[in-house]
Formats: structure tokens, C-alpha cells, sequence
């Protein structure tokens, strides 16, 4: 069956269906279906192989591979709100990941932005998301 999880999640249950003249008189199959995919596994597509699935030789077990699709992780970054008093520099851009949070040691790249500097004018200034990124294993907000 098909299935689907986000990035960083461990993998669900996977499951079958028996199809054709399906199974009688009780009997069922055993073993386990595989896929290569984990839970540090990257956004993509993963093949559900046979693994150790088994029918008895009463049975011509034909089997057909599914997919495992691994999306995006949401998170949500916010950038912290500052202040500062005229004519000094800019304090340290900070912001903190919520979400669903970053996993398996990743890290974004990239800085918050603001267009406030020394010689500004008292006032507000938005903090931005300037070169802030993520990898293709997160959907960023």
C-alpha cells in the first residue's frame, strides 16, 4: 500500500493487500515488507519491496512494489523581536524554530535581515527573513 510520512518521522506500518483469489481455508502470508527509507531518510520517493513476505507453496505469490513518499517538514521560524538605542550597531538577529522543529542535527544557513543600521531614525523596523534558508527536507514559514 502506499504510504506516507514527513522528514524525520519514523516510518509507518507497512501494510499489504491480497488481491487476485486472495487468500482461503485461513491461511495467511509471513514476513515483513522493507523499504531502504529512515527517519534520516530525505524528502523523496522510496521503493516497499517484498522483504521477507512469504506464501506457502500452496500460493503464486506475485507481488508489486509500493512507495514511500517522505514530504517536507514544517517549520516555522520567528524572528525575535530587539531594540536598540540610536546610533549604535545592530544587535545579533535572533529568531527561534517552531513548528515542527529541526531534526537530525540540521541547521538553517543564511541570516535575518533588517534595514535599520546605525544612523537610523528612531523608529520600527521589520526583521526579515534576509538569506535565512532550509533544505528541501523542510518547508519553511
Amino acid at each position: 500500500d502506499p504510504q506516507s510520512r514527513i522528514y524525520g518521522e519514523a516510518n509507518p506500518n507497512l501494510t499489504y493487500t491480497v488481491g487476485g483469489r486472495g487468500l482461503v481455508n485461513g491461511d495467511s502470508l509471513t514476513g515483513e515488507l522493507a523499504t531502504t527509507a529512515s527517519a534520516l531518510s530525505g524528502v523523496g520517493a522510496y521503493a516497499i519491496t517484498r522483504g521477507t513476505l512469504a506464501a506457502s507453496p500452496n500460493y503464486a505469490l506475485t507481488f508489486r512494489n509500493g512507495v514511500l513518499s517522505v514530504t517536507p517538514r514544517p517549520i516555522i521560524v520567528t524572528a525575535d523581536d530587539l531594540f536598540k538605542q540610536q546610533g549604535t550597531v545592530n544587535p545579533v538577529l535572533n529568531y527561534t524554530v517552531g513548528g515542527m522543529g529541526l531534526v537530525n542535527g540540521d541547521v538553517l544557513t543564511g541570516a535575518l535581515a533588517t534595514t535599520a543600521t546605525t544612523v537610523s531614525p528612531v523608529g520600527t523596523y521589520a526583521i526579515t527573513r534576509g538569506t535565512l534558508a532550509a533544505t528541501r527536507n523542510y518547508t519553511l514559514q
